[in-house]
């Protein structure tokens, strides 16, 4: 539990993409081993917390090293927590409120669909007129990004 105390705020330290890329791939670990250890109480404590820094984290994100940690670190909570419904995955679930969900999952959302939209946006703008490309290579250049 103290590990989780100290780790969590540095999902969103300022200074570094490594400390927060490293607190997020460390209280995934932790995280596990608290599952591992049947110490569901901590786990569904922590749960609703983990899941909501680190998404607001990944929509913050601007280093891909880190952003590609932090999804793997939410990644990792979520199979976590979804591989042990059998054993005590209702107690961990409980604390996952339907709110903490929809939360979870419109930063996600955001964190994703917008930039991705955005980019094609700008990729269809570029092929729209013949006269930015190039050539053919450029063109299917740009088509292999949509």
């Amino acid at each position: 539990q103290n590990s989780m105390d100290v780790l969590l705020p540095l999902v969103k330290f300022q200074f570094s993409s490594d400390v927060r890329s490293t607190s997020a791939q460390s209280l995934s670990a932790v995280f596990e081993a608290g599952c591992c250890n049947n110490d569901f109480a901590m786990c569904s404590h922590y749960l609703p917390k983990l899941v909501l820094e680190i998404a607001q984290q990944v929509q913050k994100e601007h280093e891909m090293d880190a952003l590609y940690a932090l999804a793997d670190a939410l990644s990792e909570i979520m199979f976590s927590t979804y591989s042990r419904r059998d054993d005590n995955g209702l107690e961990l679930m409980q604390h996952f409120s339907v709110a903490t969900a929809k939360a979870f999952a419109s930063l996600c959302l955001k964190s994703a669909l917008i930039p991705c939209l955005e980019r094609r946006s700008k990729v269809t703008t570029i092929l729209a007129s013949p006269q930015n490309l190039s050539g053919e290579d450029e063109k299917e250049t740009y088509l292999a990004h949509l």
